[in-house]
């Protein structure tokens, strides 16, 4: 694994795991209808929500800090898209066929993206280190409240 990121490298791969989950959620809710559909919907919905957390972050420490355009580059935004597919996103869409299980799929998603985060941060010092805590906390209040609707949820 690469162990020298950068702060603006972690939240464009911050940035491509995001987006990575709004299209698993999409592709999910394609497979479905009524209910579930809308679950799933709003699931990506709120990774979108966290690709416009993470982008916000991103602009706000470009400000002051030595240009990384290279990570607009096409390649290198596909290296991240592939990266995070593979780390948090490698499984295909299965058919869910009710509610609670498209609510485990995504705590299940949530806990791999929680447990790659987590897993960069032995690899990382300084602010990136601030930076990566405060996602991560993102990721877990997601999967908490996903998990909740899991729990209380009666099919």
């Amino acid at each position: 694994m690469e162990t020298n990121f950068s702060e603006l490298e972690l939240i464009t791969l911050a940035i491509s795991m995001e987006e990575e989950g709004v299209k698993f959620y999409t592709d999910y809710a394609k497979k479905t209808t009524g209910e579930l559909k809308e679950i799933l919907l709003g699931l990506a919905d709120d990774e979108k929500r966290h690709v416009h957390i993470f982008q916000k972050m991103y602009d706000e420490m470009k400000k002051g800090q030595e240009s990384e355009e290279y990570l607009f580059d096409e390649n290198v935004k596909e290296y991240f898209h592939s990266f995070a597919k593979s780390e948090a996103f490698s499984r295909e869409p299965k058919v869910v066929s009710t509610v609670k299980g498209a609510l485990l799929v995504g705590v299940e998603t949530e806990k791999a993206t929680v447990d790659y985060y987590k897993n960069l941060m032995k690899y990382i010092q300084g602010d990136a280190k601030d930076v990566l805590g405060r996602m991560i906390k993102e990721e877990v209040s997601h999967m908490e409240r996903l998990k909740e609707l899991y729990d209380n949820y009666q099919e």
